[in-house]
């Protein structure tokens, strides 16, 4: 087992959750978070602000935490992040663009929904790379409904995979929505008629389909 120190060492590091839709992507992220942080119902916490009163106790290693998610993703209350297990995080921060977010040493920031930004994201993982002992978690949906690239996820995953950084790249798989379908859920059908490539949906709109029962 590695040391506190010796994990530290392989920092910054950046864990990317991707797939179609119901395929456990916000699960793993919230998984991640609780694992790193070491608590089961981990909050936002800056070390360095005078106001907070949380135990160090319960931040692992990290000096600070901040939960991303974009302002459009509005299915949940705009300061959560919810899984379909019934997990939440609360404290969240609904944001336009990454760019917002200020990074400190040994800080862990976790995005959900990433597909939905814009190249802020990509210019968060180098940001990311130039600040010591911090982690990024990261989960969405790498193609939209026409099975075409979804934002900058899959370019995310590429800088992941060529970088100079560690990370781990998590494509996940759904079980596809035909019941007698043994096949795995790479792609997100639309059940609904419309064009835009952004329309904010959950079961109701959309199933996670395999290359068959996609079309």
């Amino acid at each position: 087992m590695l040391s506190k120190q010796s994990k530290r060492i392989l920092r910054p590091m950046t864990y990317l959750f991707a797939g179609p839709m119901e395929a456990g992507k916000t699960y793993h992220l919230m998984r991640t978070v609780q694992n790193l942080l070491g608590t089961a119902n981990p909050i936002p916490f800056d070390n360095g602000d005078s106001n907070n009163n949380i135990s160090n106790g319960m931040h692992g290693d990290f000096s600070a935490a901040t939960f991303c998610k974009p302002v459009v993703d509005i299915r949940t209350e705009s300061s959560t992040i919810a899984s379909r297990n019934g997990t939440i995080f609360h404290g969240v921060e609904a944001l336009h663009s990454l760019d917002q977010v200020h990074l400190k040493e040994n800080m862990l920031v976790a995005v959900d929904e990433a597909q939905f930004f814009d190249a802020s994201l990509l210019r968060l993982f180098d940001r990311i790379q130039d600040t010591p002992g911090c982690a990024l978690v990261v989960a969405g949906l790498d193609r939209d409904y026409k099975k075409d690239p979804f934002g900058h996820v899959l370019e995310l995953a590429q800088k992941i995979v060529v970088g100079p950084g560690m990370g781990q790249v998590n494509m996940l798989r759904a079980p596809c929505h035909v019941s007698t379908c043994n096949a795995p859920a790479g792609y997100t059908k639309r059940l609904v008629e419309d064009d835009n490539q952004i329309l904010i949906g959950s079961s109701e709109m959309y199933v996670p389909a395999c290359t068959k029962h996609h079309s």
